[in-house]
């Protein structure tokens, strides 16, 4: 899932590759955006709240198709709860949810990285953190570091991301003692992350993919 309006022109090609990296040749993936969302991009905890009902009716739809799973398709996780509660038949899984449970086992201190509040608006930094705290995972979050860029800049791969967001990650494993990096854009920045870092680096898209699929196989076990 993509959690906004027009998700699959601005983010598609990206979580596409993302998601052909490690998708498993058993698993079918469809990637959908939301037409009807009132925001083309997620900066705070209106929009997020916003796009809930969207996301809630996202759910109902695939369990009604016949999916096995769904992503909330945003770090804010929007409508979580009520997608869960709505459709228990599906399992639904959180970006937030995922990034912080398997980073937690590979680690002790998770510095996620975000675009720069200044220059992309992005105003949901206390969002994530109670997200964080809701989750029971608030003393393994070492730190959110900001990338000067905006949100869009990440899903055009503009100005020099690779180098700055290595430069936030490397501040984070040194100052803030992060032994885990949630990376945040397109597989060639993570992988550039992956390459350049002695420390694990997470993507939010695949983590999901990878714990929703983990969850239906145990589900279809019972």
């Amino acid at each position: 899932m993509i959690a906004i309006r027009a998700g699959l022109e601005s983010w598609g090609s990206v979580t596409r590759e993302l998601v052909d990296e490690i998708v498993a040749p058993d698993v079918e993936v469809t990637i959908r955006d939301l037409p009807d969302a009132p925001v083309t991009t997620i900066m705070s905890g209106h929009d997020s709240d916003l796009v809930a009902p969207y996301n809630v009716q996202a759910a109902v739809h695939a369990e009604q198709d016949g999916f096995d799973a769904i992503t909330t398709g945003c770090l804010l996780d929007p409508g979580i709860e009520t997608m869960k509660e709505v459709a228990d038949k599906l399992v639904v899984v959180g970006d937030c949810e995922a990034v912080m449970h398997l980073g937690s086992l590979l680690g002790r201190r998770i510095s996620v990285l975000l675009p720069d509040k200044t220059t992309s608006g992005l105003i949901a930094y206390n969002v994530f953190e109670d997200l964080v705290r809701k989750y029971g995972f608030q003393d393994k979050l070492a730190s959110i570091r900001a990338v000067q860029s905006t949100s869009l800049d990440f899903a055009a791969e503009r100005d020099d991301l690779p180098g700055k967001m290595l430069e936030q990650a490397r501040l984070a494993v040194k100052e803030d003692r992060a032994d885990v990096i949630v990376g945040y854009d397109s597989l060639a920045v993570i992988n550039h992350l992956r390459t350049n870092l002695a420390v694990p680096v997470l993507e939010s898209v695949q983590c999901t993919l990878s714990l929703a699929t983990e969850l239906v196989r145990h589900r279809s076990r019972q």
